[in-house]
C-alpha cells in the first residue's frame, strides 16, 4: 500500500494537499502512478550495477484457476544496499512450462533493458524452472536452498 511518504520518495506528489483521494487515484490518477514509479525503476536499473539478481516464482490462484508469474529485480548499491524492485506479474496462459517461463523472462529483459545486465536468478526447485534455466545462452541452474 502506498502511503503519503512513498509518493513524496518517488516523486508522485510534492505536497500532502497533492495527495489524490483514493476514488481518484483509482479512476484516473493509477496511470500517472504507474508511469512515474516505471521511470523511477528503470532509471535505477539503468544507473544501477552491472551485477543482478532476478527472483522469481510461479503460482496458481486457486479460486479462478489461473496461473501467474512474478520477477523482482535486486542490485546491491555502491554503499552496499540492498535495491529491490518488483518488476511484473503476469498471467501465464496454459501450462506453465520451461519455455513459457524462457519467454517471460525474455520479454521481462526487453520491457526493462535487462540485456546488459550479468542477471543470476534465485527460484525454486521446480523441473519446469530447471528446463527454462539451461535454454538460454551461458544459462545453468544451480541448486540452492533459497525457499522459507
Amino acid at each position: 500500500m502506498f502511503f503519503f511518504l512513498d509518493f513524496q520518495k518517488y516523486k508522485v506528489i510534492d505536497e500532502a494537499s497533492d495527495l489524490p483521494s483514493a476514488r481518484t487515484l483509482a479512476r484516473s490518477a493509477l496511470k500517472d502512478v504507474y508511469d512515474v514509479m516505471r521511470r523511477y525503476i528503470e532509471d535505477h536499473i539503468a544507473k544501477g550495477p552491472r551485477f543482478a539478481c532476478i527472483t522469481f516464482d510461479l503460482w496458481t490462484d486457486k479460486h479462478r484457476r489461473r496461473s501467474y508469474i512474478t520477477f523482482t529485480y535486486h542490485h546491491i548499491t555502491a554503499k552496499f544496499k540492498l535495491e529491490s524492485f518488483t518488476l511484473s506479474t503476469h498471467l501465464i496462459k496454459g501450462t506453465k512450462d520451461g519455455m513459457k517461463i524462457c519467454d517471460e523472462i525474455t520479454l521481462l529483459k526487453d520491457n526493462f533493458g535487462l540485456e546488459l545486465k550479468k542477471l543470476h536468478s534465485v527460484t525454486d526447485r521446480g523441473g519446469n524452472v530447471q528446463r527454462c534455466t539451461f535454454r538460454g545462452p551461458g544459462q545453468r541452474w544451480m541448486l540452492g536452498s533459497c525457499h522459507s
